[in-house]
């Protein structure tokens, strides 16, 4: 099936319990030999079989009606070409100033230091110009930061928080 549609769905509707119930109730096999709790792993698993070793999506719902919704829902879509999903991390904006909260990206900055730093040089260009006693003269400074903060402003490197 997987090799003739480009979209491949299987929908599953019911209880599982119910319906594994009803299999042993209704079983001619008199030595039924499933438990209960191995009639749903395996039927689990085979849902997992499907899903991994073909490109059909496996849909698992309570009832004929929800079935139905799904299936009305994505008949009515129009199909587009959608480029993939590519979740990003949304940076927090903690202040109003965005020279602050560049700076506090900086491993070790806090607010109060990057205020200190911005009071003392005025800009981010101005700090990355900045020699390494300037910035270690202000307070809360050491050579460690410092230069770390030289680093991050004047890489051309990629950055990571």
């Amino acid at each position: 099936m997987d090799r003739h549609y480009k979209h491949n769905i299987v929908i599953i509707y019911g209880d599982l319990d119910a319906d594994i119930s009803s299999l042993i109730s209704n079983s001619k096999n008199t030595n039924f030999v499933f438990s209960r709790h191995n009639l749903r792993r395996r039927f689990l698993g085979a849902i997992g079989r499907i899903t991994l070793d073909t490109d059909t999506r496996a849909f698992w719902v309570p009832s004929e009606n929800e079935a139905s919704l799904i299936i009305t829902t994505i008949c009515k879509m129009k199909p587009i070409e959608r480029p993939l999903l590519n979740p990003q991390l949304i940076k927090r904006i903690a202040t109003d100033d965005m020279r602050v909260d560049v700076l506090t990206s900086i491993k070790g900055i806090s607010v109060k230091k990057a205020k200190a730093l911005l009071k003392k040089f005025g800009s981010v260009v101005e700090i990355s110009y900045a020699k390494l006693s300037e910035i270690k003269a202000v307070e809360g400074f050491g050579t460690t930061l410092a230069e770390r903060v030289l680093e991050v402003l004047n890489t051309e490197d990629k950055v990571t928080i």
